[in-house]
């Protein structure tokens, strides 16, 4: 079943699906716009009966509900009561509006022009008409389509710039017309249609669209022509080659296209058997349909599973010139599988997209990795996968190769998604031999026949463990001496085993004698990697691990890396394998002491949090952080120059922190959890989605309070309630900063409670409490006066400067503001300084001095940019629009809220539809 809301509203089904009432046809399309998200039954209300529901409403909108639920409702489509409202749950991809901003969004991404243009074309295709035509009233029009017409005109306009930077100027010109004559108004595409006359040889018919786009504007509107169209007109007049088309650049083939990506893993020179499973998987892998092509290879552990899946990849990516990916599940293993949605933003990540444009759902994460792989050749290899839940999200929509490894059978995806199984038994004899053969040479092998057939026979025919006993024979003087030391292992063989009851699979005597090879400080390093909380760990992490130096360090793992035991995915961070990590546990357990172990672990979570705080100072310099003792650092934490280095450390190290964070609260050390957190805040305010910060921050508060580190738990509290504020709900910050202030006074922390007493105030201010905001905001600044703490000072006069501005105090509003202004400008507090100025900007604009309000908006905006705070520069940009328009500057003003709203539909900031509004005015 697909929607379509683009145009009139249809319903495509395999049966005929019918909906006779006008107003259940539109409740059904809000809910389909809003997919995935739940909508109040007020809200419903008031859009379906244009702002004046009956008070019969609630009754005949359940009503509508159950008969919507009678005709739609399938596995497929789901129709769902959600809190106080309800909510359509389905593959956006179903829904041709979320298509269709999915499709632009991956047409943004692509550098070259041509490919961009094509895409956005077909995307414009889902177009029949303006939104709902057939059935939507003037309030679903205004608060629900206004935002896909003007992306509709976004991606038009882009379209239109991109063909006529590719010589289409002459194809375009009809279009052109037939869009001016639709919409006078909107001079960019009559500047189009000039530039696109004038490229084809006909200079006075661009300047008659001129004259008569002139004289609209002054008989319909009163105005005259813009700037920019004002400028063409006289261009085009004299001549200007400026207009004439530049020389087109040629786009780089996709071998040396520098956005074309290439992760799998290198292959292996000695590859060696495995004919058969090779044959039938390039038999089976072909591109013919518009479905993905999925290759299912399963097996026992050490069975080869990966290295045949890496080797055929390698064998068919010449066919995939756009996009190779690898991912590694962690369906089995010491750690947790890989979550769909964790995975899907891995892979996102991989693409380019950035942190806070993807959304938090799994599905919408899924349709949003689907989107960025349309139209692209991709060979995507999912290595360790748990099952085919874990799978199935990150399917590309059309024709693909996926490679997937697993211990389980992944029925599910060969039943319901197509996928060709290959299963791996162990080597046959003869094919054993001939890996170990070209592992250390046919010589040795056919100088000891009889030693080598009993070597693969010790290993039990695993490629893993031939591969790891075969480095040993490199060293050895005769197989028969590794054979012998094999056998003598065998005793100890009862832990590592395949999961999956099978005794012939155990690894341990094999895995043994490689550690045992080992010097001292490799073998150290094998036994410590075993502790880190994450999968993959950095040479810095690993060095603090082990207590060695970065040189050491780094040569303990180049010898692991030798010997076959520890994995290289990119630049300096290493893994271990899933057996070889339940190997080194063992060794770690049974030959490093407990007070050595836990040292390493207190090491190496010291170092976590401690880099994390280096990072937020280097983003943030001012910011106080009392929270952070007593925890000294034992290890010398990195150092940032600049607030972009330290973003760039947080990104690489994201998942590594989280998972550490996880740890460390499931393992009795709350108190690294909850501070490594914190120490996340301004990287998670600026850079990452805010469903994924508060689920992060309330994990990080749940530990400690279980923890009954009351101290923790207020500052992780105080942390939910910014939070809160970020996501629009007033209600829930106030909840969260009482509890956090009833901790703090709990304890007697007066800094803590100048904070929440600060934070109080702004919540209930913005709430429009104003006497409440007002008496938060005098006490927070008296502590704060009394404690010495000169920023929280400057920081309160902020605050209170606002709760003055909501009251209509705009004078005192502005001296508030100016007393912290100067205060934070001696203090070199560049960040607050952008948010006070943010907020001066609303007072100076309540008093008519918009000169002054756009001085300090425009610093505001720059200071948000310099420290890549991408969300709050947006906001103030916004705020920057709505002053310009109450200054009589229109077109500035649809500008600037254009510009803001760009960023702030990705993030879903609660004021989007305000700054919607607004610009739905000017348009």
């Amino acid at each position: 079943m697909e929607f379509r809301l683009l145009g009139p509203f249809e319903i495509e089904a395999t049966q005929p699906v019918s909906i006779p009432r006008r107003r259940e046809r539109c409740l059904l399309a809000v809910l389909l716009l809003e997919q995935g998200r739940s909508v109040s039954a007020e809200r419903l209300a008031d859009l379906l009966w244009d702002g004046a529901p009956p008070s019969t409403a609630g009754t005949t909108l359940r009503s509508h509900v159950s008969r919507l639920r009678a005709t739609v409702h399938s596995d497929d489509v789901q129709i769902l009561k959600h809190g106080p409202g309800y909510m359509v749950r389905t593959d956006p991809h179903r829904i041709d509006a979320h298509r269709f901003r999915s499709m632009v969004h991956q047409a943004r991404a692509v550098p070259d022009a041509e490919t961009r243009s094509a895409l956005m074309r077909s995307a414009l295709d889902l177009w029949r008409g303006p939104v709902l035509v057939d059935i939507a009233n003037g309030m679903i029009r205004d608060r629900l389509g206004a935002s896909l017409e003007e992306l509709r005109i976004e991606t038009l306009d882009q379209r239109i710039i991109d063909d006529l930077s590719l010589g289409r100027h002459r194809d375009l010109i009809a279009e052109l017309r037939e869009i001016v004559a639709a919409e006078p108004n909107r001079e960019r595409f009559t500047a189009h249609l000039m530039l696109a006359l004038y490229r084809s040889g006909r200079q006075a018919d661009a300047l008659a669209v001129f004259d008569e786009s002139r004289r609209f504007l002054a008989s319909e509107l009163g105005l005259s022509p813009g700037s920019e169209l004002r400028a063409l007109h006289e261009q085009i007049l004299r001549g200007d080659a400026a207009l004439d088309l530049p020389e087109r650049v040629a786009v780089a083939s996709p071998a040396t296209r520098p956005n074309m990506l290439r992760q799998l893993p290198h292959d292996i020179i000695h590859f060696a058997g495995r004919s058969q499973e090779l044959a039938h998987l390039n038999a089976v892998a072909t591109l013919d349909g518009p479905a993905p092509t999925i290759l299912s290879i399963d097996g026992a552990p050490g069975t080869g599973k990966t290295t045949l899946a890496v080797h055929f990849a390698h064998q068919v990516a010449h066919r995939f010139p756009d996009v190779q990916l690898h991912l590694n599940l962690r369906g089995y293993g010491r750690d947790e599988p890989v979550p769909p949605a964790c995975a899907a933003e891995t892979l996102l990540r991989g693409l380019g997209v950035d942190s806070e444009l993807i959304p938090p759902s799994v599905d919408e994460r899924s349709a949003l990795l689907r989107s960025q792989l349309a139209g692209r050749q991709v060979l995507m290899l999912l290595d360790n996968a748990r099952d085919a839940d874990q799978v199935r999200p990150l399917l590309p929509g059309t024709g693909s190769l996926v490679i997937v490894t697993s211990r389980n059978q992944l029925r599910g995806l060969s039943i319901r998604d197509g996928a060709h199984r290959v299963t791996l038994n162990r080597l046959p004899a003869d094919q054993a031999v001939e890996l170990l053969s070209a592992s250390i040479g046919a010589d040795r092998v056919d100088t000891e026949p009889a030693a080598a057939a009993r070597l693969v026979e010790l290993c039990d025919h695993l490629p893993l463990a031939i591969s790891i006993v075969a480095e040993r024979a490199d060293r050895s003087s005769t197989l028969a001496e590794v054979v012998h030391a094999l056998e003598d292992e065998k005793a100890r063989l009862d832990n590592l085993g395949t999961g999956e009851d099978d005794p012939h699979t155990d690894l341990r005597a094999a895995l043994s004698w490689s550690y045992r090879a080992l010097d001292e400080d490799a073998a150290a390093m094998f036994r410590m990697l075993s502790l880190h909380p994450a999968n993959d760990i950095s040479l810095e992490a690993a060095a603090v691990l082990v207590d060695l130096p970065i040189a050491r360090a780094k040569a303990s793992l180049d010898k692991l890396l030798a010997s076959h035991m520890a994995e290289q995915r990119r630049g300096n961070r290493y893994e271990l394998h899933d057996l070889m990590r339940l190997y080194a546990t063992e060794t770690a357990d049974r030959d490093e002491p407990e007070d050595n172990r836990r040292e390493a672990v207190h090491r190496v979570l010291d170092w976590y949090f401690h880099a994390a705080v280096s990072a937020d100072s280097a983003m943030h310099p001012h910011r106080q952080r009392l929270w952070v003792e007593p925890f000294e650092p034992r290890a010398e934490p990195p150092r940032f120059a600049s607030s972009s280095e330290a973003i760039l450390w947080f990104e690489q190290e994201y998942d590594c922190l989280k998972s550490v964070a996880s740890w460390a609260a499931a393992n009795g050390h709350a108190g690294h959890t909850w501070r490594i957190v914190l120490a996340m805040i301004s990287f998670l305010d600026r850079r990452i989605p805010v469903s994924d910060a508060t689920t992060l921050i309330l994990e990080a508060a749940k530990a400690a309070e279980a923890a009954g580190d009351v101290f923790g738990h207020a500052y992780t509290l105080n942390s939910l309630g910014a939070q809160e504020i970020n996501n629009g709900d007033r209600q829930a910050a106030i909840a969260y900063f009482s509890q956090g202030l009833d901790r703090f006074e709990e304890i007697g922390d007066r800094s803590g409670q100048a904070i929440t007493l600060g934070n109080l105030g702004l919540a209930y201010g913005e709430l429009g409490e104003h006497e409440q905001a007002k008496e938060y905001r005098t006490r927070a600044l008296r502590l704060c006066e009394e404690l010495g703490y000169t920023r929280g000072i400057a920081l309160n006069l902020d605050n209170l400067g606002v709760a003055y501005t909501v009251t209509g105090n705009y004078e005192k509003a502005k001296e508030c503001h100016q007393q912290a202004s100067k205060i934070l400008a001696e203090l070199g507090d560049a960040p607050a300084v952008g948010t006070n100025e943010y907020h001066l900007g609303w007072a100076l604009t309540s008093l008519a001095d918009f000169v002054g309000a756009a001085r300090a908006f425009r610093t505001a905006v720059a200071i948000f940019r310099e420290y890549g705070n991408d969300r709050w520069a947006a906001v103030a940009l916004g705020d920057f629009g709505l002053m310009l328009l109450d200054a009589g500057h229109p077109v500035l003003a649809r500008d600037m809220l254009s510009a803001a709203l760009v960023t702030m539909r990705e993030i879903a900031d609660p004021r989007t539809q305000e700054f919607e509004a607004a610009l739905a005015k000017l348009t």
